[in-house]
């Protein structure tokens, strides 16, 4: 169970977070917002279980791998919702989705194209491009209030000493878990600097389930275009993801079948992604690191995080405690 938590407090903020910007950027009401963030949460747990639990056995990769709703795709989503509009945006990623299908399914005649070379420089841009994330995240967040304040500092400094601590010098559930008891204990220093913030609860409703087609589904042959090569670059990210997994957890390179499967299931979800009004997905590289370090790949165990961002989905009040 630690080993679960620990993956789903990792990559929590970073499902909402895509879906939050494009709600500001769209001129959300509060209603709508909340909506598109419950279809995130219930994305990346399909994207999740369907790369564990292949669909006919081919739609998914059957890896260790954390998949959800990406920033990878921010940037366009962005210009295209400000300029024209959400449903433009849902038209281009159901668009987007049929080319990743159909990238993964004629994925061996271009995997020469992605040879070590490529997808290690992949890796290693990934790596090193989450280096400016975490160092502002240890100040409180670029725009927090407290960014950059004394508090802030050492929390984040106390909770990665707990957290290297453990993984180098704990046994057992501990060192497995680290991550995740570094995470309980970070909060817990918090508290005394009120940065725990439980507002947002009582507003939250216990039950909730998403509504098809909440937008009318628009097409723009620009969109479509930009976005469909979009997709292309971030099917090379989910290849990098999951090289660095395999390699750092099974010793090995995924095989061909294994990552046309995984381009398959990206694409699929995002057919569905559009059709409910969510956002596409891709791997989560903060997990790829927490694989690499625990090398836990029990499929049970990313199943288990999959669950709980279900319930989140469905149970706005788990989303709120987890997002506090």
């Amino acid at each position: 169970m630690p080993t679960s938590l620990q993956h789903v407090l990792a990559c929590f903020a970073g499902a909402i977070a895509p879906a939050m910007m494009i709600a500001s950027t769209c001129n959300f009401t509060p209603e709508q917002e909340q909506a598109i963030i419950q279809v995130a949460l219930l994305l990346t747990a399909l994207d999740t279980l369907l790369q564990q639990f292949p669909l006919f056995g081919r739609v998914g990769s059957n890896m260790p791998i954390i998949t959800g709703v990406s920033f990878a795709f921010l940037p366009a989503f962005q210009a295209i919702g400000f300029d024209f509009g959400f449903g433009t945006l849902l038209g281009a990623e159901l668009v987007g989705g049929v080319v990743a299908i159909l990238f993964g399914l004629f994925f061996k005649n271009v995997r020469k194209l992605f040879p070590p070379l490529v997808t290690g420089t992949v890796i290693f841009t990934i790596g090193v491009s989450l280096y400016p994330t975490a160092i502002k995240y240890m100040a409180g967040g670029a725009g927090s209030p407290i960014f950059g304040s004394v508090q802030s500092w050492f929390v984040g400094l106390v909770t990665f000493a707990i957290v290297f601590a453990l993984s180098n010098f704990a046994k057992g559930v501990m060192k497995l878990g680290a991550i995740f008891f570094g995470m309980i204990i970070g909060c817990l220093i918090s508290i005394p600097f009120g940065m725990i913030d439980a507002s947002g609860l009582s507003d939250a409703a216990w039950f909730a389930v998403p509504q098809f087609m909440p937008f009318k589904i628009e097409f723009n042959a620009a969109a479509c275009l930009t976005i469909a090569v979009v997709y292309i670059m971030a099917n090379v990210q989910l290849i990098g993801d999951l090289s660095a997994a395999s390699l750092g957890a099974l010793d090995r390179l995924p095989e061909e079948k294994e990552l046309s499967g995984a381009i398959m299931a990206q694409g699929t979800v995002s057919i569905v992604s559009s059709l409910f009004g969510g956002m596409p997905t891709s791997a989560f590289g903060q997990n790829v690191g927490i694989i690499v370090s625990n090398k836990v790949v029990n499929r049970w165990v990313f199943a288990f995080a999959a669950c709980i961002f279900a319930i989140a989905g469905f149970v706005p009040k788990v989303a709120g405690v987890l997002t506090m």
